[in-house]
């Protein structure tokens, strides 16, 4: 498969959704909000609505005429036509004065019908290994299907950034519609072929949730794993079903205003993962490996390493414990510079002898939130100052924009290096967060739940989707 086939492949695990997207966990937000729903984290930017579905005209009807209006008809239209002959063959005679140039016709000056249009490109078929146990189709829509089947049946189809829905140079094209029961639908063409199928929904109640889910288990049986989700910031489960070179994982994710978010993915894995390691995908090798990796992890070809410290991890630094108050700070921290806000959340800071820098941040006056410059590191000492970080608290569990590090039930504890400070050198800043603290935040400052109706149908699948049971 080509490189472009890999940067398809890479955009649909990275980001999946057209609206406003959470840089942190990818979840779909309104325009208008300022933290992540799902995850509670500060939204930084957003693309273009999803286009409304193409509207089709209708055939108009012809009246019928009887048979001897017919041939009333044909008669005077016969008569006018040699009328008009017998006039333009009149006008068109030269006079005495003048001989009629009439310049040869060549092919050029014939008219020319316009081209018909190329008839759909038939793709070679998809060979998917399986006993038939699973559904190999979702939402209408078969595994392998060719790109012009596909976007016939489904007219709404739009590119992943806008548009009709079309096929790259390289054979290949990520789109996506709502159907009329809400489900969001997208998929990856690779070859011209449909290799993998995500249906999507969101915000709806947890009454809702529960009798979809129900239904999946219904349609599906046991899964075949359950993929460990405790590395998420939100509370989130995985179940992945496994047939030969078919899989279908279901997602269950709760957003911080206690709405629900599920979505069914059914893939061709062997194709899909071949997109993912074939050279050129984006960000070079590293990047590829790990977008493989993560992927593996994900469909349960790989066992995912447990997100949890093998270490206890500390709960304070430099004195100042999670979870103290204001009046705790100020008898660690004489004369600290802490400023109330009206929500009564409090931010400070502190200068230490050494010149480190100390600042924090409290809920509801609890500390959730303690980092530290450490301005007594320099830069020519990060890897070392690494290397004993991992010493004490062994191999890193997280890896996030936030930087790297350890999490458990309770502490996320990481360290960073910062070089977009105006005016200084790169500082290695380390931090500790109560994790509880944080959720709770984001849960209010999360909008009010808006619910939003889940499918009559009470499944993501076509009843023809669905194998027949024996």
């Amino acid at each position: 498969m080509s490189g472009s086939a890999a940067e398809t492949l890479a955009a649909d695990v990275e980001s999946r959704f057209i609206k406003m997207f959470c840089i942190f966990c990818g979840k779909e937000n309104e325009e208008e909000a300022k933290f992540c729903v799902l995850c509670g984290k500060p939204l930084t930017s957003a693309d273009a609505p999803v286009p409304e579905s193409p509207t089709f005209g209708r055939l108009s009807q012809r009246k019928q005429v009887s048979l001897p209006t017919k041939v009333t008809l044909l008669v005077i239209g016969l008569f006018l036509l040699a009328l008009l002959l017998v006039v333009v063959s009149t006008k068109n005679q030269p006079t005495p004065q003048q001989t009629p140039q009439q310049p040869p016709q060549t092919a050029s000056s014939l008219p020319s019908a316009s081209p018909l249009p190329p008839p759909p490109k038939i793709f070679p078929p998809l060979h998917i290994a399986g006993s038939g146990r699973l559904p190999t189709s979702l939402q209408g829509l078969r595994l392998g299907v060719g790109f012009a089947e596909a976007t016939s049946l489904n007219p709404g189809f739009q590119n992943l950034g806008g548009g009709r829905a079309s096929l790259n140079a390289k054979e290949e094209a990520l789109v996506n519609a709502r159907t009329g029961e809400g489900i969001f639908v997208q998929v990856v063409f690779a070859g011209g072929r449909a290799i993998d199928i995500l249906t999507d929904v969101s915000s709806i109640n947890p009454g809702g949730a529960e009798v979809l889910e129900s239904t999946i288990f219904a349609e599906l049986g046991s899964a075949n794993l359950e993929i460990d989700e405790r590395d998420r910031s939100y509370p989130a489960r995985r179940w992945v079903w496994v047939d030969g070179d078919v899989r279908i994982a279901y997602e269950h994710r709760t957003e911080t205003n206690g709405a629900r978010d599920l979505s069914l993915e059914l893939i061709a894995y062997p194709v899909f993962l071949e997109g993912l390691e074939a050279e050129g995908a984006p960000a070079g090798k590293t990047q590829r490996q790990l977008l493989v990796q993560q992927t593996k992890q994900e469909w349960g070809a790989q066992p995912k390493p447990n997100p949890y410290a093998s270490k206890p991890l500390p709960n304070a630094l430099e004195g100042l414990e999670l979870g103290g108050s204001p009046l705790q700070v100020s008898v660690v921290f004489p004369g600290a510079n802490m400023n109330s806000t009206p929500d009564e959340t409090y931010n400070g800071t502190y200068r230490l002898r050494n010149g480190n820098e100390v600042y924090f941040q409290f809920l509801d006056n609890k500390l959730e939130r303690i980092c530290e410059d450490r301005l007594d590191v320099p830069s020519e000492r990060f890897d070392e100052f690494r290397d004993q970080l991992t010493d004490q608290y062994g191999k890193t569990t997280i890896e996030s924009l936030l930087g790297s590090g350890w999490t458990n039930d309770k502490i996320n504890f990481y360290y960073r290096v910062a070089k977009d400070r105006p005016g200084q050198r790169p500082v290695m800043v380390i931090c500790i967060e109560d994790k509880q603290l944080l959720w709770a935040e984001s849960q209010e400052s999360a909008p009010p739940a808006q619910y939003k109706t889940a499918p009559a149908s009470h499944s993501f699948f076509l009843p023809t989707d669905l194998p027949t049971r024996q």
